[in-house]
Order: structure tokens, then sequence, then C-alpha cells
């Protein structure tokens, strides 16, 4: 009798399974982009901030009001810092210097920014005054000098090589037949409070010691300057400008 060896049947070992992570691959391009969006968002929202709190700049303000034409003076300017943004511009605070002294083309508000625009330059007289250029010798005017938007009384003096003498009886120009009317003796005061507008002081190289030097003075007394002027018998005071 012939028996049949039966076996069991063998099963293929189960391998472990394999995932794919499907849904994750998906998801950190996604997360990297958003990411980068945020970044960039809270960068420009920095920058902005910083600029609007951080790079402000000290301009000047007007702290009071000023007419037309009126000088501008320590109190009626102020400081403040603003961010400085298109279409205007204010004049920085540390060029104060050039500023005091300067008469104003239009009337001024208080509490706004002080801009170039709204200044008179030195060549721009006011309705009813004259701009005259004098020449001093050294002697006749302050050793330091003077400076634009200082404020100058007009002496008469005597003619040169002459101890004394009055306009009127001069013989030796032509400044006694203009203004014999005057009556004026030296030492007179011909104008008084006149603005300095410019100053041109002679370079090594010029054989001159005459410094030129631009009034602003009421246009009535404008010819009795010229002509003492042309005389050689201009000096020039400095004092405090008018309140």
């Amino acid at each position: 009798m012939t028996s049949t060896l039966s076996r069991p049947p063998v099963r293929a070992p189960r391998q472990p399974g394999i995932r794919f992570e499907v849904a994750r691959a998906h998801r950190r391009p996604l997360l990297a982009v958003g990411s980068v969006a945020l970044v960039a968002a809270s960068t420009a929202l920095f920058t902005s901030l910083y600029i609007g709190a951080s790079h402000q700049t000290p301009v000047l303000s007007v702290s009071r009001n000023v007419p037309q034409g009126a000088e501008l003076g320590p109190r009626d300017l102020s400081v403040v810092s603003v961010s400085v943004a298109g279409g205007i511009t204010p004049i920085p605070a540390a060029r104060v210097g050039g500023v005091l002294g300067r008469r104003v083309a239009v009337p001024l508000l208080a509490g706004t920014l002080l801009t170039r625009a709204e200044l008179l330059t030195a060549s721009a007289p006011l309705p009813g005054d004259a701009v005259v250029g004098v020449g001093v010798s050294p002697g006749q005017l302050p050793a330091a000098g003077v400076l634009p938007g200082q404020s100058v009384d007009v002496v008469l003096t005597a003619p040169p090589g002459s101890p004394d003498s009055s306009i009127g009886s001069t013989n030796s120009s032509s400044v006694g037949a203009t203004s014999a009317g005057s009556g004026a003796v030296s030492g007179s005061l011909l104008a008084s409070s006149a603005t300095v507008t410019d100053v041109t002081v002679p370079s090594s190289s010029s054989t001159s010691e005459m410094t030129i030097v631009s009034l602003m003075l009421p246009s009535t007394l404008a010819p009795l300057v010229a002509n003492a002027s042309a005389a050689g018998q201009v000096a020039l005071v400095l004092v405090a400008p008018e309140s």
C-alpha cells in the first residue's frame, strides 16, 4: 500500500506595509510659502514703524503768527521732529542761523512748518524799501565785520581828509550839491536799523580794502545814503534789531 505524504502549504512571510506620506509631502511646500509670506509682512511692518518712529528730522516750525515782511526772530521759531514726506521741504533746524533776521514773503501761521519759499531773497526789498550798496573801509565798520541779517545804523562821517564838515558845506564832492538841503553834519544818523542783506569782502589779490555791504532801508533814505557812500562818508554801527 502506498501512502502519500502531504505537506502543509507554505505561506510566504508577510512583508511590512509601505506607507506613503502623501499628505505630508504636499503640506511642507505650502507651509514654507506661508512662512515666507508671514516673514515678509512682518519685515515690511517693522520697517514702516522704524522709519516713522526713528527716522524723524528736526525742522523749523513757526511758533507764533508772523505778518508779511516781518523779520524772523528767535521767538518766532521752534524745533519739531517730523517724518519728511514728498511735496513739502521744511528748513532743517541746523540752518536756523541763516533764517534769523530774514524777512518773510507771506504771512506765517503758528504751528506750520517753515520753508524757503516763504522767505524773501536778499535782493527782494519790500514795498517802500530799497537795497543800497555802500562801500566801507576798515574803521568804518566793526572789526569783526557785519553779516547778512544783522541790523546797522548808517552814520555820516566827515569827508576824507577833513576834520569835520557838513554835507552842505563840503567842497570836494557831489554829495554836497545833492544833500545840501538836508543840513546833515558829520555824526548825523542817516538811517537807523538798516538790514544787512549781503556782504562782499575784498579778496586777498584785490588792491582795494573796500568792503561792499548791501543794506535794506526805506526808499526815501536810499538817495542820501548812496550819495554819502559815494563820497566815502559812511560808517556802519552794529545795533540790536528792532523788536
